[in-house]
């Protein structure tokens, strides 16, 4: 029996600096807002279909890697990030109805873009030509999510590490301290830490920024107390960067970007295109009639098309034809069919 053991795909720094959006024209600050903005969607969407972090989580880690395949400028983030949500729903077995994550991503979009409160936004109805056009592309996005990704889904989160962690250090029963970790944890979702760190020094740099904000000593001697999660200084401050950086953009709204995009030059004509085409060999093939294939194809749909009138023609013909009985003195008119068919008989006494 063979066992294989899953891991998170990483990254370099060098790989996540030359992603397909960069080199599309995007700049790194537009490129890291709509991310976290896609990461917002998320996270908002699951809580109020009331999904488990689990599974928040889980699209939140497949959205950060579609786009480091795909571009920005090609894939609108808002449709991805329904995808994702609905592909973590199956990977965690806590389906949705597809009709429910599409009224709760535009119940946000009303809320966010037009200021309506959501005691007055409109769902979508399940027949309307606006219900079939969105879940057919957030189906044709989830597919294409799926491949690009080569059907890798699997997911490992921090979040199992730190409750264990925090047993270790004689902080579990800290409540405020496990608390603080945890909203630094879900809120490094939201940055690409999950592209370049392994989930337990995620879970260990989420502690010592709780222990940092409440002021909490942790032992350092005889040896730092993160070398024995296998972490290194240098690695918690740049997760603690990626998160402070999250913190001052500010609030995240949706950028268009399909306006900043490289042009793609128009694809050329090759000069022996007319000869390729008037070759023998690319000429279509006639028939002793000298109709194409097509010109045939065309013929017999209208040929079926047609209403069958011969059959009535024939019928009309051979009634023209049928002789009629003329009686005596008649002047053409028919007479009655049934006159002539019983002899009449002598006046009896």
């Amino acid at each position: 029996m063979t066992l294989v053991q899953l891991h998170n795909p990483y990254l370099t720094r060098e790989d996540l600096a030359a992603s397909p959006s960069r080199s599309e024209g995007i700049s790194q600050e537009t490129e890291r807002r709509l991310k976290a903005y896609g990461a917002e969607l998320v996270q908002n969407a699951g809580i109020l279909l009331k999904l488990s972090q689990v599974v928040m989580a889980t699209g939140q880690a497949l959205l950060h890697r579609f786009y480091t395949r795909k571009s920005l400028h090609n894939y609108n983030i808002r449709l991805c990030a329904k995808s994702c949500l609905f592909i973590a729903c199956k990977l965690e077995e806590d389906m949705k109805h597809p009709r429910d994550i599409l009224n709760v991503f535009y119940l946000i979009d009303q809320v966010r873009t037009q200021g309506i409160e959501p005691s007055d936004s409109r769902l979508i109805k399940l027949a309307s030509k606006e219900y079939i056009e969105g879940k057919d592309e957030m189906l044709s996005a989830e597919r294409r999510i799926m491949k690009e990704l080569g059907f890798n889904l699997y997911v490992e989160h921090p979040h199992k590490y730190l409750l264990n962690y925090l047993r270790i250090l004689t902080q579990d029963t800290n409540k405020t301290m496990a608390q603080t970790a945890w909203n630094f944890m879900n809120d490094s979702l939201r940055t690409s830490a999950s592209l370049l760190f392994p989930p337990e020094v995620i879970a260990t740099a989420c502690i010592y920024m709780a222990a940092f904000t409440l002021g909490i000593v942790l032992p350092e001697e005889p040896s730092p107390w993160w070398e024995l999660f296998d972490s290194k200084k240098e690695d918690l401050d740049e997760i603690a960067y990626m998160i402070q950086e999250l913190y001052n953009l500010g609030k995240l709204e949706y950028i268009s970007v399909s306006h900043i995009g490289k042009r793609r030059e128009p694809i050329e004509r090759p000069s022996n295109v007319s000869a390729r085409v008037d070759s023998p060999s690319r000429r279509p093939h006639r028939d002793r009639g000298g109709r194409t294939s097509r010109e045939r194809a065309r013929s017999r749909d209208r040929d079926r098309d047609r209403p069958r009138d011969r059959d009535r023609d024939r019928d009309r013909d051979r009634d023209r034809r049928r002789p009629r009985h003329r009686g005596p003195g008649s002047s053409g008119a028919r007479r009655n069919p049934g006159s002539h068919s019983r002899r009449e008989e002598p006046y009896r006494r």
